[in-house]
C-alpha cells in the first residue's frame, strides 16, 4: 500500500503526456548516430536498412518486423528513423497507451481494501477434514517387471507347436 500511494504521489508530479521512462526513451533513441537508409514506399509503410540487416516499418498499424514496437509498445529505432523523417513528428502518437500518464494514474487510482488484525478474523464452524489422497499403488519399492528366462520356464506345453527350440534343447539338457 505504501509502494502504491508513493508512485500515486509521484505521479502527480508529471505534467507531460508520456511517463518519464518512455519520454527518456525516445529522447536517447532520437539522437543515437546510427546510419540508416529508409525507403518510402508509402506514406505509412517505409524499408529501414542498416549495415547488417533491412526491415519493413509500418506506423499506421504500429508495427516493424523487428518486433521491438510489438512487444515493448515503444517505436524501434527503424521506426524512429522513418517518423523522424516527418516534418513534425509528434511522438506521443506512436506510442502504446500504456505509458501515457493518464493510463499510469489510473493504475494506481483507488484503494486496497485493508484486512482486519487476527482476532477479529470470523471463525469456520463447518470443517471438512482433508486427508491424504487416495492411491492405488502399494506402500514400498515397485518390483521390477522383468521378461521371463526362457530356461526358467515351469509351464507344461500341450501342444507341439508352442515348444520352440531352446525348450526341446533344455528338456535334452536335463535328460542326459
Amino acid at each position: 500500500m505504501e509502494q502504491r500511494a508513493t508512485h500515486k504521489i509521484t505521479s502527480s508530479t508529471w505534467h507531460r503526456e508520456l511517463v518519464p521512462h518512455a519520454e527518456e526513451y525516445i529522447r536517447e533513441i532520437t539522437t543515437r548516430k546510427e546510419h540508416l537508409l529508409i525507403r518510402q514506399s508509402s506514406f505509412h509503410r517505409a524499408e529501414v536498412e542498416s549495415l547488417h540487416c533491412r526491415h519493413i516499418v509500418d506506423i499506421e498499424t504500429k508495427e516493424c518486423t523487428c518486433n521491438v514496437w510489438k512487444l515493448t509498445g515503444l517505436p524501434c529505432i527503424h521506426a524512429i528513423a522513418f517518423i523522424g523523417k516527418k516534418e513534425h513528428p509528434l511522438w506521443h502518437t506512436y506510442v502504446n497507451d500504456y505509458y501515457y500518464i493518464y493510463r499510469y494514474r489510473l493504475s494506481y487510482d483507488g484503494a486496497i481494501a485493508m484486512l482486519p488484525g487476527k482476532d477479529q478474523w470470523q471463525v469456520v464452524q463447518d470443517l471438512v477434514e482433508v486427508g491424504a489422497p487416495n492411491t492405488s499403488r502399494p506402500r514400498g519399492r515397485p518390483k521390477r517387471r522383468r521378461l521371463p528366462i526362457f530356461w526358467k520356464r515351469k509351464e507344461k506345453f500341450t501342444n507341439v507347436a508352442d515348444v520352440d527350440f531352446w525348450v526341446i534343447i533344455e528338456v535334452h539338457a536335463r535328460i542326459h
